[in-house]
């Protein structure tokens, strides 16, 4: 489940296991919460956008270049290696991602290979229908990732405003034969 926020929402994954490490995974999440606290770019594109994001984080928040660093290098391993992908497209757009994640910001287009990239665990998605997105959104609507579907205990469920009781409309707590 990847991260992704709207005008109105930050949605994170409801746990995050990526990296063998506890510490790692919990720096991970923090990381994702640092940058859906960074102003949205002026860009739609996804791919540049993020980069200004993470850039934007870093130079708000110094302290968190350690972590960043530390999450690209373990995000690295996980991804591909260009060299074994089929295409010659597929492994120049991942080189351009790994580019993108060791220097943000030195990067202008993702190139097109015909298919959509590895996901980027470091960086927020558009939600659903919102901006160009260069790479898989996932939303509420994944049921792609457990066999059967979301379960109703992970389905996002939307607050309703009621009415309250007025005093004389209330409910009674004695048995009447007892009077």
């Amino acid at each position: 489940e990847l991260a992704w926020r709207d005008e109105q929402n930050l949605r994170l994954p409801e746990r995050v296991a990526l990296f063998p490490s506890r510490s790692l995974n919990r720096e991970l999440y923090l990381w994702l919460a640092a940058l859906a606290a960074a102003p949205e770019p002026g860009d739609n594109d996804w791919f540049r956008g993020n980069q200004a994001m993470v850039q934007g984080v870093l130079e708000r928040w110094p302290g968190l270049e350690a972590i960043y660093q530390r999450l690209v290098t373990e995000a690295l391993k996980w991804r591909p290696n260009p060299d074994d992908l089929p295409s010659q497209a597929e492994a120049n757009r991942e080189k351009t991602i790994r580019q993108a994640l060791i220097h943000p910001g030195s990067v202008a287009d993702l190139p097109d290979a015909g298919s959509d990239p590895w996901p980027v665990v470091l960086w927020l998605y558009p939600a659903l229908g919102k901006g160009k997105s260069a790479g898989p959104s996932f939303g509420d609507d994944d049921t792609q990732s457990r066999p059967g579907g979301l379960s109703k205990k992970h389905k996002r469920r939307q607050a309703e405003r009621v009415e309250s009781f007025d005093r004389d409309q209330g409910l009674m707590l004695f048995r009447l034969e007892s009077l």
